[in-house]
C-alpha cells in the first residue's frame, strides 16, 4: 500500500501507467507525492526519455490531467498537443 493518499487514490490504470514509466519500486511514490506537481518540469519531460514509449506516456499525461480537473491540457503540455 503507498505511502500517500494522493498516490493511493489515483484510479488504477493511472497507478499502472505511473510505476510502468517509472525507472524503480519507489520512484513511482516520490513522483505522485512530490510537494510541486509542475507538468512542465524536469520530472515529467524526463519520463519521455525513458524507454516505454511517447504516445503511452502522453496519454498518460493527459489522463492524469483530466483526472485532476486540468481543463486544457494542450496549455500545459503543447509540445504534446500538437502531435495529436
Amino acid at each position: 500500500m503507498p505511502r500517500y493518499r494522493e498516490y493511493a487514490s489515483l484510479p488504477d490504470h493511472l497507478r499502472a501507467m505511473l510505476r510502468a514509466v517509472t525507472s524503480d519500486d519507489g520512484a513511482a511514490e516520490r513522483y505522485a507525492n512530490a510537494p510541486n506537481k509542475n507538468l512542465k518540469g524536469q520530472t515529467v519531460m524526463g519520463l519521455m526519455n525513458l524507454p516505454f514509449g511517447q504516445r503511452a506516456v502522453e496519454r498518460f499525461l493527459y489522463d492524469l490531467g483530466n483526472y485532476l480537473g486540468v481543463d486544457d491540457m494542450d496549455r500545459f503540455l503543447p509540445e504534446f498537443g500538437k502531435k495529436r
